[in-house]
């Protein structure tokens, strides 16, 4: 706690908020893709299952996306302060890209006007929930990366020179693998648990 405390960046008070809702929205978003492609019978309960995790996520997201320009445009309206410079960079620094296509474009505007519709085609929610879910690593990364790129110290990265000292982040090789071998791991156990386990009660004849 003392890190966060330490950052401005981390330190505020809808931060734990996000996290929360968050968790809902890329949950509730990979759940409404799952019954949605994989549930076996495509019946009119299925059909108004999925339109009605649909309505959740939609709301989900509204509502994150509420908090998250609470969390953004109040530093940006008053432009002072440590978190002002970092925003600056999340919006429009060197990674605008994450922010504005993969979150707000591809995980956000598409899945918004998807859901929005009067005829929810189940497979079209399900694949706005592919992209809720899969794209809001960028959220991920704009929480954690910006909070560690400022130097805690005025002229810290000037005082001596080692390869270690960096205020910049590319993931390396390795943590890519530890994140495909992750994401795999899920597929892997999603894959059993629907091999295994009874999705929907079956009928004997």
């Amino acid at each position: 706690f003392g890190t966060v405390m330490a950052r401005p960046y981390w330190h505020t008070p809808l931060y734990p908020i996000l996290f929360l809702t968050g968790a809902l929205v890329s949950g509730g978003a990979l759940m409404t893709a799952a019954v949605a492609f994989f549930w076996p019978s495509k019946d009119k309960e299925w059909r108004d299952t999925v339109s009605f995790l649909g309505r959740i996520v939609l709301v989900l997201l509204l509502f994150d996306l509420l908090l998250e320009w609470a969390e953004y445009s109040i530093p940006m309206w008053y432009g002072v302060g440590p978190e002002y410079d970092l925003l600056k960079k999340v919006l429009f620094g060197d990674f605008w890209w994450v922010f504005w296509v993969l979150h707000i474009l591809m995980g956000s505007l598409i899945p918004i006007v998807i859901l929005v519709g009067w005829n929810r085609d189940p497979i079209k929610v399900g694949i706005a929930g592919v992209l809720i879910a899969f794209t809001f690593m960028a959220v991920r990364l704009n929480i954690v990366v910006p909070g560690v790129i400022e130097p805690q110290l005025k002229g810290l990265e000037h005082s001596f020179t080692d390869p270690r000292l960096r205020f910049e982040y590319i993931p390396s090789l390795f943590e890519w693998q530890v994140t495909l071998f992750i994401v795999a791991l899920g597929f892997a156990l999603f894959y059993i648990g629907y091999r295994l386990l009874p999705i929907t009660e079956t009928k004997e004849v």
